[in-house]
Formats: C-alpha cells, structure tokens, sequence
C-alpha cells in the first residue's frame, strides 16, 4: 500500500515523460539550459571509461533525424552501440566537472532502451528525471 501512494504522489508532481526532438533543444539551447528533459534517437559513437577514483561512466550520441546529441551517464551503459535509447537528465549549455568544460550536453539520469521508450516510465519534475517502478 505505500508503494502505491508513492508511485500516485510521484505521478500527481511531475508528469510522464514527453521527448522532446533533439533539433529543437539545439535550436533554442538557451530554452532548455539546466532543463529536465527526455531525448530519443539511434545511440552512436559509445565511450565508455573508468575513472582514477573507479567511477564508471559514458558518453554517446543520440541521433534523432539529422540532429545529434552528446548524453553523459554514470555506470556501465545498458544499451549497445547503434541500439534506439531514451535519454532523460538536464541538458547543459555549458557545463564544469574536474576543471573541464562540456558544451551541449545531456547528463542522463535514466536511459531506456527500445521496447520502454515513451512509454510512461519516467517521472520528469524541474529537479529531476527519475524511473518508476511497478513493483516494491
């Protein structure tokens, strides 16, 4: 029963997921800097890497149409290279982490790949991008 108020209290302050089209985030980036959002598209060009402190993380670019994205993701990928994935994180015009600078970038908090793309599975509130779950 607590999970079942959980998921409606987290469903009544954000709303499902709509994926926004990659070309129009880089038309209008001002728009959508430090904006929660979703993306969807072919993944390409997958980088993945271990941190000097073991810290597992990626990049890749989603494709959507003629329009392309950078996502960076914590962890190891779930996904493989050329696959169909849903990004959802904030989008950054620029971006600081270690003393280095990232231009238009997604930093992903939920990725879906594709079969659960659109399909309600992700909670979007102005804070954050978070996955729900069916089950306790």
């Amino acid at each position: 029963m607590r999970s079942l108020l959980i998921l409606l209290a987290l469903a009544a302050a954000s709303s499902a997921e709509e994926i926004t089209p990659v070309a129009a985030i880089l038309k209008d980036k001002k728009s959508y800097d430090r904006r929660f959002s979703c993306v969807a598209g072919k993944s390409s060009v997958l980088f993945t890497k271990v941190s000097r402190n073991k810290h597992a993380y990626f990049t890749v670019w989603i494709a959507d149409g003629d329009a392309k994205l950078k996502v960076f993701g914590y962890g190891k990928p779930q996904f493989l290279e050329g696959e169909r994935i849903e990004a959802c994180g904030v989008f950054s015009v620029e971006h600081q982490h270690s003393g280095r600078v990232f231009y238009d970038e997604m930093s992903a908090k939920v990725i879906l790949r594709e079969g659960e793309i659109g399909k309600g599975r992700v909670a979007l509130t102005q804070t954050d991008a978070r996955l729900i779950t069916t089950h306790p």
